[in-house]
């Protein structure tokens, strides 16, 4: 095993736990060299504005009605000229001025505030007009396009698109429908890229921004600067800062080190120049002296070293609450429900221990001389396993633990299976509504399942998440909409279905979501669940099931967007047609829209698909 990071402190700690569980050495390499060289700094502003705006909400906390001061102040950057700096050595910083013109921050409750992401896009105009590839890292999606969109309209337009390109926006075009818009402008000199974007969304960004004459700025969120290998020139950070359980939380180190890592790629860009636009805003003095704010935004993305993150294990917290008798917490339910898996119920306990016992946490226990403490928790541990083996039905347990779904909703699913276990559903869509009934009638089997996505639904349903609980009327959109998209129908027609009015549906952002949110996350795992009891209760009922085929392509039906077996198997004959919506098209070309084969397994519906791919007939 060769493990590779930047980022870990703990490394020799890791291969001493490795050598002691595998047996055989294991090494720690670690060398300060790095690939690229960069310039970092942080956006500060002249204090004289700064201490007027603050003067300015101190006035108003106290019921005066001062003037308004100006907001428009100049950005600069206090850039770090080395990694081991001195802040009381000028020559270790430099404070340069970024623009000419002036910037717009914002007056908030508690004094200036950033306004980061007008700022960052001035910043990113500014590279972007002097030839320079920029990225932007915003802290929310949306923000990623209605910052590309804004940024958009002050670059040059860009001409033509390559045959790759234009294949790719004939597959968005078909995937979403004519009268739905994509979140890309391939003429656009900025693009947006997040995770609300269609798969082939993001791959036409990715080209157009990678093209010598393409797109100068992409706008993209943090999540994915971990896995983006776009070499930028100029990365620029739109704030440390995010809303996180309706509340601001600072970003860790590394989650900011990672996104600093895009500007100045290893075999793409020798330099790059990386800019975080602070928050709190920060100031500098008359004579250039930055304040000790500005020098700890910088010290954030600037360190000694990259080595900032320290990696733990879980399962010592988990092990904490289920110690203290906390075995109600989310975390510790899915834990309890993993550690069965792979295992048959007689030896997974076991196994499930034996893991424990040789975790880092074990290891970190002997290592500070607490092994009879760690010996302790596993017993605590070992006693709650036994509690939940007598508490639930062995097939529940076992699913549970295969999903990491909590056994407690999977119970009620097998519940509600067996009132009907007579007259299951021998559909696709048939199966999709049996479960979305499900989670409409069981309201706390819904919560436990979706978890923090619940509200999900009321998004996709009703366009925000806000209270009142749902409506059957809002379920039943819901079912309209899953059933357009496992139909084969565009997003624009899903959008409808959705019940948003054929003249509104934009971008399609209720669609969006129930694909990209519900049925590629939550329902593909609740399907999974579901198909896994079903296939048990019909076996021990004596039963067979009407149409098997169903039931051992559901959850992937679901995630993918197709109604029958049919259709799964042709999609997987023909992998040369990349969207949903061209799939059932050519299908119904093909084949028209022939009766199920009923009582036959995927296999049998995959040979006789071959079988008319390649001799013709229905």
């Amino acid at each position: 095993l060769l493990l590779l990071s930047a980022m870990l402190t703990n490394g020799q700690e890791l291969a001493d736990w490795l050598t002691e569980l595998t047996g055989r050495a294991a090494r720690y390499y670690h060398h300060p060299w790095k690939p690229s060289r960069q310039a970092r700094g942080v956006v500060v502003y002249p204090s004289q504005p700064i201490n007027a705006i603050e003067a300015y909400v101190s006035a108003k906390k106290r019921g005066r009605n001062p003037p308004k001061p100006s907001v428009a102040v100049v950005p600069y950057a206090l850039f770090g000229l080395q990694n081991n700096w001195n802040r009381g050595r000028p020559e270790d910083t430099s404070l340069v001025r970024l623009l000419t013109d002036t910037v717009s921050i914002s007056i908030g409750t508690k004094g200036p505030t950033p306004n980061a992401n007008t700022v960052a896009a001035a910043l990113a105009e500014r590279s972007a007009t002097a030839g320079l590839k920029t990225i932007i890292f915003v802290q929310q999606a949306d923000y990623s396009c209605s910052t590309a969109r804004k940024l958009a309209l002050r670059l040059p337009r860009i001409d033509g698109l390559t045959a790759s390109e234009l294949v790719l926006q004939a597959e968005i075009t078909t995937e979403l429908g004519p009268t739905a818009q994509s979140l890309i402008d391939a003429a656009a000199g900025a693009l947006p890229h997040n995770g609300d974007m269609l798969s082939s969304e993001r791959r036409l960004a990715e080209s157009l921004y990678q093209r010598s004459d393409g797109a100068k700025v992409i706008v993209a969120t943090p999540t994915l600067a971990q896995g983006m290998n776009l070499p930028a020139q100029v990365a620029i950070l739109a704030g440390n800062v995010r809303n996180e359980d309706k509340k601001r939380t600072d970003l860790k180190q590394h989650e900011l080190l990672n996104a600093a890592g895009r500007a100045g790629r290893a075999g793409h860009l020798a330099n790059g120049t990386v800019l975080l636009i602070p928050e709190p805003v920060v100031g500098f003095g008359a004579h250039g002296a930055a304040s000790p704010g500005a020098f700890e935004k910088l010290e954030s993305i600037l360190p000694p070293n990259d080595q900032c993150l320290r990696v733990d294990d879980p399962l010592a917290e988990l092990l904490d609450s289920i110690q203290l008798g906390d075995l109600a917490a989310p975390e510790v339910r899915y834990f309890l429900s993993r550690l069965r898996a792979g295992e048959t119920d007689e030896a997974a306990a076991d196994a499930g221990l034996a893991m424990v016992r040789g975790s880092l946490a074990a290891f970190q226990a002997r290592a500070r001389a607490d092994a009879a403490g760690f010996d302790q928790k596993v017993l605590s541990l070992q006693a709650a396993l036994a509690a939940e083996a007598e508490e639930f039905d062995v097939e529940a347990t076992r699913i549970s633990a295969f999903t990491g779904m909590p056994v407690t909703a999977i119970q009620s699913a097998s519940a509600r299976l067996d009132v009907g276990i007579a007259g299951l559903p021998s559909t696709i869509n048939d199966w999709c509504v049996w479960i979305i009934d499900f989670l409409a009638e069981d309201d706390e089997a819904r919560n436990i399942l979706l978890g923090v996505d619940a509200d999900i639904i009321k998004a996709v349903s009703r366009g925000k998440k806000s209270e009142p609980a749902l409506t059957p009327a809002e379920f039943a959109r819901l079912k309209a909409g899953l059933s357009a998209w496992v139909g084969g129908k565009p997003f624009d027609e899903i959008e409808v279905a959705l019940g948003v009015p054929a003249a509104s549906v934009g971008t399609c952002i209720r669609s969006r979501d129930l694909v990209l949110k519900l049925t590629n996350r939550r329902l593909y795992m609740i399907a999974v669940a579901v198909v896994e009891l079903a296939k048990g209760k019909l076996v021990a009922a004596g039963l067979e099931a009407v149409n098997p085929a169903v039931l051992e392509i559901l959850p992937v039906a679901i995630r993918r967007g197709w109604d029958s077996p049919e259709k799964a198997a042709f999609a997987h004959r023909n992998p040369s047609i990349r969207t949903r919506v061209g799939t059932h098209r050519a299908f119904v070309a093909r084949f028209g829209h022939p009766n199920p084969m009923l009582g036959r397994t995927f296999r049998e519906v995959l040979d006789q698909v071959d079988a008319q791919i390649a001799f013709g007939g229905v």
